[in-house]
Protein backbone atom coordinates (compact mmCIF):
# COMPACT_ATOMS: atom_id res chain seq x y z
CA UNK A 1 0.00 0.00 0.00
CA UNK A 2 2.15 2.89 0.08
CA UNK A 3 3.78 4.73 2.64
CA UNK A 4 6.21 5.15 5.29
CA UNK A 5 6.40 6.01 8.79
CA UNK A 6 7.45 8.56 11.00
CA UNK A 7 4.82 10.78 12.45
CA UNK A 8 3.29 11.02 15.88
CA UNK A 9 0.31 8.83 16.65
CA UNK A 10 -2.85 10.52 17.83
CA UNK A 11 -6.41 9.29 18.21
CA UNK A 12 -6.93 11.01 14.84
CA UNK A 13 -4.70 10.15 11.86
CA UNK A 14 -4.57 10.45 8.11
CA UNK A 15 -3.48 8.17 5.29
CA UNK A 16 -2.60 4.52 5.96
CA UNK A 17 -0.03 2.43 4.10
CA UNK A 18 3.08 0.33 4.49
CA UNK A 19 4.11 1.05 8.06
CA UNK A 20 7.44 0.86 9.89
CA UNK A 21 7.04 1.81 13.56
CA UNK A 22 9.91 2.54 15.96
CA UNK A 23 11.92 -0.38 17.30
CA UNK A 24 9.91 -2.56 19.69
CA UNK A 25 6.54 -1.07 18.71
CA UNK A 26 3.72 -2.49 16.60
CA UNK A 27 1.27 -0.93 14.16
CA UNK A 28 -1.52 -2.81 12.39
CA UNK A 29 -4.23 -1.45 10.09
CA UNK A 30 -7.65 -2.71 11.15
CA UNK A 31 -9.76 -1.04 8.48
CA UNK A 32 -9.32 1.49 5.73
CA UNK A 33 -11.54 3.33 3.25
CA UNK A 34 -10.19 4.90 0.08
CA UNK A 35 -12.07 7.05 -2.41
CA UNK A 36 -10.85 7.39 -6.00
CA UNK A 37 -12.61 9.91 -8.24
CA UNK A 38 -11.43 9.47 -11.82
CA UNK A 39 -11.73 12.21 -14.44
CA UNK A 40 -10.75 10.57 -17.76
CA UNK A 41 -11.21 13.78 -19.74
CA UNK A 42 -8.55 15.61 -17.70
CA UNK A 43 -6.52 12.51 -16.84
CA UNK A 44 -6.73 13.37 -13.14
CA UNK A 45 -7.22 11.12 -10.11
CA UNK A 46 -8.49 12.45 -6.79
CA UNK A 47 -7.44 10.17 -3.94
CA UNK A 48 -8.74 10.33 -0.34
CA UNK A 49 -8.20 7.77 2.42
CA UNK A 50 -9.29 7.08 5.99
CA UNK A 51 -7.89 4.38 8.30
CA UNK A 52 -8.22 2.76 11.72
CA UNK A 53 -5.02 1.53 13.42
CA UNK A 54 -4.28 -0.85 16.28
CA UNK A 55 -0.88 0.13 17.67
CA UNK A 56 1.54 0.45 20.56
CA UNK A 57 3.55 3.18 18.80
CA UNK A 58 3.36 6.92 19.44
CA UNK A 59 5.14 7.87 16.26
CA UNK A 60 4.89 6.60 12.71
CA UNK A 61 4.08 8.25 9.41
CA UNK A 62 3.34 7.62 5.77
CA UNK A 63 4.88 7.82 2.33
CA UNK A 64 2.39 8.05 -0.52
CA UNK A 65 3.65 7.48 -4.11
CA UNK A 66 1.98 9.25 -7.04
CA UNK A 67 3.00 9.35 -10.71
CA UNK A 68 3.04 13.18 -10.67
CA UNK A 69 3.21 16.03 -8.15
CA UNK A 70 -0.06 16.02 -6.16
CA UNK A 71 -2.20 18.92 -5.08
CA UNK A 72 -2.99 18.57 -1.35
CA UNK A 73 -6.18 19.79 0.30
CA UNK A 74 -8.14 19.11 3.51
CA UNK A 75 -11.40 17.13 3.31
CA UNK A 76 -14.10 16.72 6.01
CA UNK A 77 -14.49 13.27 7.55
CA UNK A 78 -18.25 13.26 6.79
CA UNK A 79 -17.39 12.19 3.24
CA UNK A 80 -17.12 8.47 4.04
CA UNK A 81 -20.17 8.59 6.31
CA UNK A 82 -22.23 9.85 3.36
CA UNK A 83 -20.86 7.17 1.05
CA UNK A 84 -21.61 4.43 3.58
CA UNK A 85 -25.15 5.72 4.05
CA UNK A 86 -25.66 5.85 0.26
CA UNK A 87 -25.06 2.12 -0.26
CA UNK A 88 -26.87 0.81 2.81
CA UNK A 89 -28.84 -2.35 1.98
CA UNK A 90 -32.59 -2.22 1.66
CA UNK A 91 -34.49 -3.13 4.82
CA UNK A 92 -37.41 -5.52 4.32
CA UNK A 93 -39.91 -6.40 7.02
CA UNK A 94 -41.68 -9.73 7.44
CA UNK A 95 -45.20 -9.31 8.77
CA UNK A 96 -48.10 -11.65 9.51
CA UNK A 97 -48.07 -14.74 11.72
CA UNK A 98 -45.68 -17.59 12.32
CA UNK A 99 -45.99 -20.76 14.40
CA UNK A 100 -43.39 -20.93 17.12
CA UNK A 101 -42.72 -24.21 18.97
CA UNK A 102 -42.44 -23.75 22.74
CA UNK A 103 -42.04 -26.06 25.71
CA UNK A 104 -44.51 -25.52 28.53
CA UNK A 105 -42.38 -27.69 30.78
CA UNK A 106 -39.11 -25.83 30.33
CA UNK A 107 -40.68 -22.44 29.43
CA UNK A 108 -38.09 -22.06 26.71
CA UNK A 109 -38.46 -20.42 23.33
CA UNK A 110 -36.76 -22.14 20.44
CA UNK A 111 -37.01 -19.15 18.18
CA UNK A 112 -33.84 -18.02 16.41
CA UNK A 113 -32.64 -14.43 15.89
CA UNK A 114 -35.06 -12.08 14.17
CA UNK A 115 -32.71 -10.22 11.83
CA UNK A 116 -30.74 -11.72 8.96
CA UNK A 117 -27.75 -9.54 8.11
CA UNK A 118 -25.53 -9.39 5.42
CA UNK A 119 -16.45 -4.19 5.02
CA UNK A 120 12.11 23.41 -4.67
CA UNK A 121 14.21 23.01 -1.79
CA UNK A 122 17.33 20.91 -2.21
CA UNK A 123 17.81 18.93 1.02
CA UNK A 124 20.21 16.34 -0.37
CA UNK A 125 22.09 15.96 -3.67
CA UNK A 126 19.56 13.52 -5.09
CA UNK A 127 16.39 14.71 -3.29
CA UNK A 128 14.23 17.67 -4.28
CA UNK A 129 11.54 18.98 -1.94
CA UNK A 130 8.89 20.12 -4.41
CA UNK A 131 6.52 21.42 -1.77
CA UNK A 132 6.14 21.65 2.01
CA UNK A 133 2.90 22.62 3.72
CA UNK A 134 0.57 21.90 6.62
CA UNK A 135 -2.72 20.30 5.68
CA UNK A 136 -5.31 18.66 7.91
CA UNK A 137 -3.07 18.78 10.98
CA UNK A 138 -0.23 17.13 9.07
CA UNK A 139 3.17 18.32 7.93
CA UNK A 140 3.48 17.24 4.30
CA UNK A 141 6.53 17.20 2.04
CA UNK A 142 6.36 16.27 -1.65
CA UNK A 143 9.68 14.67 -2.57
CA UNK A 144 11.42 13.84 -5.83
CA UNK A 145 14.49 11.57 -5.76
CA UNK A 146 16.87 9.91 -8.19
CA UNK A 147 18.08 7.30 -5.69
CA UNK A 148 16.52 5.57 -2.68
CA UNK A 149 19.53 5.99 -0.33
CA UNK A 150 19.44 9.83 -0.23
CA UNK A 151 15.67 9.67 0.11
CA UNK A 152 15.90 7.43 3.18
CA UNK A 153 18.55 9.76 4.61
CA UNK A 154 16.25 12.76 4.12
CA UNK A 155 13.40 10.94 5.88
CA UNK A 156 15.67 10.05 8.81
CA UNK A 157 16.98 13.61 9.16
CA UNK A 158 13.46 14.99 9.14
CA UNK A 159 12.04 12.81 11.89
CA UNK A 160 10.81 9.73 10.05
CA UNK A 161 11.85 6.30 11.39
CA UNK A 162 13.67 4.53 8.60
CA UNK A 163 13.93 0.85 7.82
CA UNK A 164 16.03 -1.17 5.35
CA UNK A 165 12.77 -2.79 4.20
CA UNK A 166 11.72 0.52 2.67
CA UNK A 167 14.62 0.47 0.22
CA UNK A 168 13.08 -2.29 -1.89
CA UNK A 169 9.62 -0.73 -1.62
CA UNK A 170 10.78 2.71 -2.75
CA UNK A 171 13.04 1.54 -5.58
CA UNK A 172 10.41 0.95 -8.32
CA UNK A 173 8.81 4.34 -7.64
CA UNK A 174 12.14 6.18 -7.72
CA UNK A 175 13.15 4.43 -10.97
CA UNK A 176 9.80 5.33 -12.56
CA UNK A 177 10.21 8.99 -11.55
CA UNK A 178 7.19 9.00 -9.24
CA UNK A 179 6.83 11.60 -6.50
CA UNK A 180 6.77 10.57 -2.81
CA UNK A 181 4.65 12.58 -0.37
CA UNK A 182 5.76 12.22 3.26
CA UNK A 183 3.22 12.95 6.00
CA UNK A 184 3.65 13.37 9.74
CA UNK A 185 1.60 14.79 12.58
CA UNK A 186 2.31 18.49 13.23
CA UNK A 187 3.43 18.83 16.87
CA UNK A 188 4.44 16.71 19.87
CA UNK A 189 2.22 14.09 21.53
CA UNK A 190 2.69 12.07 24.75
CA UNK A 191 3.90 8.49 24.59
CA UNK A 192 1.31 5.86 25.62
CA UNK A 193 4.04 3.33 26.50
CA UNK A 194 3.55 -0.27 25.40
CA UNK A 195 -0.24 -0.10 25.81
CA UNK A 196 -2.23 -0.82 22.66
CA UNK A 197 -4.54 1.88 21.41
CA UNK A 198 -6.80 2.57 18.48
CA UNK A 199 -6.26 5.53 16.17
CA UNK A 200 -8.93 6.77 13.77
CA UNK A 201 -8.68 9.58 11.26
CA UNK A 202 -10.92 12.62 11.57
CA UNK A 203 -9.38 15.13 9.15
CA UNK A 204 -8.71 13.71 5.70
CA UNK A 205 -6.35 14.85 2.94
CA UNK A 206 -7.19 14.83 -0.75
CA UNK A 207 -4.38 14.18 -3.22
CA UNK A 208 -5.14 15.23 -6.81
CA UNK A 209 -2.63 14.30 -9.51
CA UNK A 210 -2.27 13.53 -13.20
CA UNK A 211 -2.32 9.84 -14.15
CA UNK A 212 -2.76 7.74 -17.26
CA UNK A 213 -5.23 5.45 -15.44
CA UNK A 214 -6.79 5.34 -11.97
CA UNK A 215 -4.94 3.23 -9.40
CA UNK A 216 -4.89 2.32 -5.72
CA UNK A 217 -1.38 2.14 -4.12
CA UNK A 218 -1.58 -1.48 -2.98
CA UNK A 219 2.14 -2.33 -2.88
CA UNK A 220 3.61 -2.99 0.60
CA UNK A 221 7.12 -3.43 2.02
CA UNK A 222 8.06 -7.03 2.74
CA UNK A 223 7.29 -6.77 6.42
CA UNK A 224 3.66 -7.80 6.82
CA UNK A 225 2.99 -9.74 10.01
CA UNK A 226 -0.72 -10.70 9.99
CA UNK A 227 -0.56 -12.03 13.56
CA UNK A 228 -0.13 -8.47 14.83
CA UNK A 229 -3.41 -7.14 13.54
CA UNK A 230 -5.52 -10.16 12.59
CA UNK A 231 -7.93 -9.73 9.71
CA UNK A 232 -8.00 -6.25 8.19
CA UNK A 233 -10.53 -4.81 5.81
CA UNK A 234 -10.10 -2.48 2.86
CA UNK A 235 -12.98 -0.76 1.08
CA UNK A 236 -12.20 1.12 -2.13
CA UNK A 237 -14.83 3.55 -3.43
CA UNK A 238 -14.63 4.44 -7.13
CA UNK A 239 -16.39 7.29 -8.93
CA UNK A 240 -16.21 7.57 -12.71
CA UNK A 241 -18.31 7.86 -15.87
CA UNK A 242 -18.91 4.11 -15.81
CA UNK A 243 -18.26 1.07 -13.66
CA UNK A 244 -14.58 0.37 -13.01
CA UNK A 245 -12.97 -3.06 -12.59
CA UNK A 246 -9.67 -3.63 -10.77
CA UNK A 247 -6.68 -5.84 -11.47
CA UNK A 248 -3.39 -6.35 -9.66
CA UNK A 249 -0.65 -4.83 -11.82
CA UNK A 250 -0.95 -3.65 -15.40
CA UNK A 251 -0.76 -7.23 -16.69
CA UNK A 252 -4.27 -8.02 -15.40
CA UNK A 253 -3.60 -10.36 -12.46
CA UNK A 254 -6.53 -11.17 -10.19
CA UNK A 255 -7.15 -8.87 -7.24
CA UNK A 256 -9.08 -10.37 -4.30
CA UNK A 257 -11.36 -7.32 -4.01
CA UNK A 258 -15.04 -8.12 -4.61
CA UNK A 259 -17.76 -5.75 -5.78
CA UNK A 260 -20.13 -4.90 -2.91
CA UNK A 261 -21.97 -2.15 -4.76
CA UNK A 262 -22.04 -0.76 -8.30
CA UNK A 263 -24.71 1.50 -9.75
CA UNK A 264 -25.19 4.80 -11.59
CA UNK A 265 -25.94 7.76 -9.28
CA UNK A 266 -27.43 11.16 -9.98
CA UNK A 267 -26.55 12.52 -6.50
CA UNK A 268 -22.75 12.51 -6.71
CA UNK A 269 -22.59 16.27 -6.18
CA UNK A 270 -24.13 15.93 -2.70
CA UNK A 271 -22.20 12.77 -1.84
CA UNK A 272 -18.88 14.42 -2.74
CA UNK A 273 -19.73 17.84 -1.30
CA UNK A 274 -16.61 19.73 -0.10
CA UNK A 275 -14.37 16.81 -1.10
CA UNK A 276 -13.34 18.20 -4.51
CA UNK A 277 -13.21 21.64 -6.10
CA UNK A 278 -16.76 22.51 -7.13
CA UNK A 279 -15.82 22.86 -10.81
CA UNK A 280 -14.41 19.31 -10.91
CA UNK A 281 -17.11 17.57 -8.83
CA UNK A 282 -19.10 15.18 -11.06
CA UNK A 283 -22.88 15.54 -10.93
CA UNK A 284 -23.62 12.00 -12.05
CA UNK A 285 -21.79 8.79 -12.87
CA UNK A 286 -21.14 5.35 -11.40
CA UNK A 287 -20.31 4.65 -7.79
CA UNK A 288 -18.54 1.33 -7.26
CA UNK A 289 -17.46 -0.10 -3.89
CA UNK A 290 -14.92 -2.93 -3.59
CA UNK A 291 -14.20 -4.86 -0.38
CA UNK A 292 -10.85 -6.61 0.13
CA UNK A 293 -10.57 -8.69 3.32
CA UNK A 294 -7.45 -10.64 2.29
CA UNK A 295 -4.83 -10.97 5.02
CA UNK A 296 -1.94 -11.07 4.46
CA UNK A 297 -2.28 -9.11 1.27
CA UNK A 298 -0.49 -9.87 -1.96
CA UNK A 299 0.88 -6.34 -1.97
CA UNK A 300 3.35 -6.89 -4.79
CA UNK A 301 1.93 -4.26 -7.15
CA UNK A 302 -0.63 -1.48 -7.48
CA UNK A 303 -4.31 -2.11 -8.21
CA UNK A 304 -5.18 -0.50 -11.53
CA UNK A 305 -8.74 0.21 -12.61
CA UNK A 306 -10.21 0.21 -16.10
CA UNK A 307 -13.63 0.70 -17.69
CA UNK A 308 -15.86 -2.33 -17.30
CA UNK A 309 -18.08 -3.79 -20.00
CA UNK A 310 -20.51 -4.83 -17.25
CA UNK A 311 -23.51 -2.53 -16.89
CA UNK A 312 -25.64 -4.57 -14.49
CA UNK A 313 -25.94 -2.80 -11.11
CA UNK A 314 -24.80 -4.65 -7.99
CA UNK A 315 -26.56 -4.04 -4.67
CA UNK A 316 -25.92 -5.52 -1.21
CA UNK A 317 -28.45 -8.17 -0.11
CA UNK A 318 -31.41 -6.76 1.83
CA UNK A 319 -31.58 -6.85 5.60
CA UNK A 320 -34.62 -8.85 6.73
CA UNK A 321 -36.40 -7.64 9.87
CA UNK A 322 -38.84 -10.25 11.19
CA UNK A 323 -41.88 -8.55 12.71
CA UNK A 324 -44.27 -11.50 12.42
CA UNK A 325 -46.54 -12.32 15.35
CA UNK A 326 -45.62 -15.71 16.83
CA UNK A 327 -48.36 -18.22 17.68
CA UNK A 328 -47.08 -20.52 20.45
CA UNK A 329 -47.44 -24.23 19.77
CA UNK A 330 -46.58 -26.33 22.89
CA UNK A 331 -44.20 -29.19 22.15
CA UNK A 332 -46.00 -31.26 24.77
CA UNK A 333 -48.97 -31.51 22.37
CA UNK A 334 -46.77 -33.31 19.86
CA UNK A 335 -45.59 -35.70 22.57
CA UNK A 336 -49.18 -36.30 23.77
CA UNK A 337 -50.39 -36.94 20.22
CA UNK A 338 -47.51 -39.37 19.66
CA UNK A 339 -48.45 -41.30 22.85
CA UNK A 340 -52.16 -41.43 21.95
CA UNK A 341 -51.44 -42.67 18.43
CA UNK A 342 -49.06 -45.26 19.84
CA UNK A 343 -51.67 -46.57 22.30
CA UNK A 344 -54.31 -46.82 19.55
CA UNK A 345 -51.99 -48.77 17.26
CA UNK A 346 -51.02 -51.18 20.04
CA UNK A 347 -54.67 -51.89 20.91
CA UNK A 348 -55.57 -52.53 17.26
CA UNK A 349 -52.69 -54.92 16.90
CA UNK A 350 -53.83 -56.85 20.00
CA UNK A 351 -57.42 -57.08 18.73
CA UNK A 352 -56.24 -58.35 15.37
CA UNK A 353 -54.04 -60.94 17.08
Amino acid sequence: MLCLLGALLTPRLALPCAIAPPEGREVAIEHEDALIVWDPGMGVEHFIRRARFDTTAKDFGFLVPTPSKPELAEVPDALFDRLTEAIKPEVKERTGFTVEPVSLFFCMTLRSAGVDGMAPTLSAPAVNVLEQKQVGGLDAAVLEATDTAPLLEWLQRNGYPHSPRLDGWLEPYVKAGWKITAFKIAGELPDSGAQRQVAIQSTLVRMSFSATKPFYPYREPQQARPELGGVRSLRVWLVGPGRLDGTLGEDGRAWPGRVAYAAPRSDLASLLADALPSETTPREGWLTAYVDASSPRRGTDEVFFHASAERTPVFPPPVIVDRRTAIPLPLELFFLAFVVIGVILVRRRRRNA
